[in-house]
């Protein structure tokens, strides 16, 4: 796992060296608070991912005997994990504790790449997620794997496909009850469970079923301290500015 902060950081660089070009006719001293507007903007989000390229970074298995494996070849690229199911209840890979600890961004993007195998039935079931918090359990599908390696991106906003459930068990139906405003954000805010499922047929003999996961991103709320970082670089271009 690594928070992406590197771009954040790059971007501010980038918004305090550069002076911000103003429209004929509009004042020069506007070019402050548009700096500022842009650095704003630049906090808003950060990124929590897993590259899978040194190990399996505390990705756990839900419902499967055999666990989590790792191979340091194969992915899109390098590194990646696997879960091989075994059991009949829908299985899923489970995002380690470091995914929990920052509110995920409303409106914001979980997107990963995965893939799926089979030696005997191909995949049947769409691509699943689930989120869980504040006394919610979220699904949302996307499409049914393929072979190759496809990324797959979810909106974490109520009216993207997301529906209330009492479980991870349960099927998704477009027909269960549709998260409100309030509800997904409470979720995203205090998240205790991110999931994404490992089950695309009804085989439960491996490697009749196996999935593979790379390249897992969720947006999330900076860090105190790159927004503390963040503060003081707008700081600094006021100042400068006012010289």
């Amino acid at each position: 796992m690594a928070w992406v902060g590197d771009r954040t950081i790059s971007s501010l660089k980038f918004a305090i060296s550069r002076q911000i070009p103003y429209t004929k006719g509009v004042k020069a001293n506007i070019r402050i608070p548009l700096a500022v507007l842009a650095l704003t903007s630049v906090a808003q989000a950060a990124h929590i991912v897993d590259t899978f390229d040194s190990g399996s970074n505390g990705w756990t298995a839900v419902e499967v005997a055999a666990g989590v494996s790792w191979a340091a070849t194969g992915g899109n690229s390098g590194g990646h994990i696997v879960i091989a199911d075994d059991q009949s209840n829908w299985a899923y890979f489970r995002a380690p504790g470091s995914y929990l600890s920052s509110a995920a961004v409303y409106g914001g993007q979980f997107q990963f790449d995965l893939r799926h195998t089979s030696s005997t039935t191909p995949a049947g079931y769409k691509v699943r997620v689930a989120l869980q918090g504040a006394g919610f359990t979220l699904i949302n599908e996307s499409l049914i794997p393929t072979t190759s390696w496809q990324t797959y991106s979810f909106t974490l906003s109520e009216t993207t496909g997301w529906r209330k459930f009492s479980n991870l068990n349960q099927n998704y139906s477009t027909g269960a009850p549709t998260p409100t405003a309030a509800e997904m954000q409470s979720v995203l805010g205090g998240m205790t469970g991110l999931f994404i499922a490992a089950d695309y047929n009804d085989e439960t003999v491996p490697p009749r079923d196996v999935t593979y996961l790379d390249n897992v991103s969720l947006e999330v709320v900076p860090e105190p301290a790159t927004m503390t970082v963040l503060g003081l670089g707008a700081a600094a271009l006021l100042r400068r500015r006012r010289k």
